[in-house]
Order: C-alpha cells, then structure tokens, then sequence
C-alpha cells in the first residue's frame, strides 16, 4: 500500500463513521461513530499533517 492508497483508506473509514454518526440511532452509536472519527483523523493528521475537512454528507454519498 503506497501513501496514496493509504490516505484514500483513512479518507473512506472518515467519511463512513461521519455517515455512521448521522444515521445513528441511540446516544451509544453517535459516541462510538465520534471515536472512530477522530481515531482515524488523529492517523490522517500524524501522517498527512491535515485532516479530512467536513463535507455535506450528500457529498460523501456522491462519492460512494
């Protein structure tokens, strides 16, 4: 796996948990959707220096 292929894994395992959080059904999904995020976002920022910026999620749907 080459960076790039690497940081369209993180960007994909991102913007799935966002989706996840916002299709959360209890208080017990959006938490563990939150640790995801920002486990994977903390990995983004230690290798690329910056994280996955917000998008809509009709945008990550797009994507898809």
């Amino acid at each position: 796996m080459n960076t790039e292929e690497f940081k369209d894994y993180l960007d994909g395992a991102i913007r799935k948990w966002r989706m996840n959080k916002a299709s959360a059904t209890d208080e017990w999904d959006e938490h563990t959707a939150a640790c995801y995020i920002d486990a994977f976002q903390s990995v983004r920022v230690s290798v690329f220096g910056e994280t996955l910026p917000a998008e809509s999620l009709a945008e990550e749907r797009e994507e898809e």
